[in-house]
């Protein structure tokens, strides 16, 4: 398989004591079969496919160097799921924290983690723009990620993303988020659902 770079926000902080509350959406499982779903090949580095709505459609995107494609639901078009990758390795620090955090068991990051993986996490890690509900490795259809949870302070909007080691190098990330106004609850179970049936290469 050719590796991915040659394809081509208001609630309380994040904290050990509220991880156990804190449980994400994506830990419930599995995938959703429905005569309402049809299965839309996405081919955007390691992800294979997705189950989307029919009231889903494609809308923007971007090729090199930073690949970009989004989807979003017809009835609530601020919800939205993307797929991107920055266009560039990071650096042998930000690699081996990533790689070290991902060859542990599935786990809630403390603190320290969190820290030592603000390269990886970018704008997610600016305090001043986002608030970090929870942060830790999942393993997600057979492969273990980063998935991180919280609100962008400006608009208020809900997010999840999911950082993926796209060649097993650590340096390579992909991404996979999805942000939503709060009152959008019905599309925020599409696009987490839409996340339960993702199917990697």
């Amino acid at each position: 398989m050719a590796n991915f770079c040659e394809q081509v926000e208001t609630a309380q902080p994040v904290s050990v004591d509220n991880h156990a509350a804190l449980k994400l959406s994506l830990e419930s499982t599995g995938r959703m079969p429905n005569p309402n779903q049809r299965r839309e090949t996405v081919s955007f580095g390691q992800v294979d496919s997705v189950i989307l709505r029919d009231d889903w459609e494609k809308g923007i995107t971007e090729a090199s160097p930073a690949p970009f494609s989004e989807y979003h639901s017809t009835k609530f078009p601020e919800t939205k799921l993307c797929f991107f990758y920055r266009g560039h390795r990071m650096s042998e620090s930000g690699s081996n924290s990533f790689t070290q955090t991902l060859s542990q068991a599935d786990h809630a990051l403390s603190q320290s983690e969190i820290k030592s993986l603000d390269e990886v996490l970018g704008t997610k890690a600016d305090k001043e723009s986002y608030t970090m509900l929870d942060a830790r490795t999942q393993s997600l259809n057979g492969k273990r990620v980063l998935i991180v949870r919280g609100a962008y302070l400006e608009n208020h909007y809900e997010n999840e993303t999911v950082y993926v080691d796209s060649d097993g190098s650590g340096s390579a990330v992909q991404e996979i988020y999805w942000q939503s106004p709060r009152s959008d609850y019905a599309a925020q179970g599409q696009v987490r659902a839409a996340l339960r049936s993702i199917s990697w290469k």
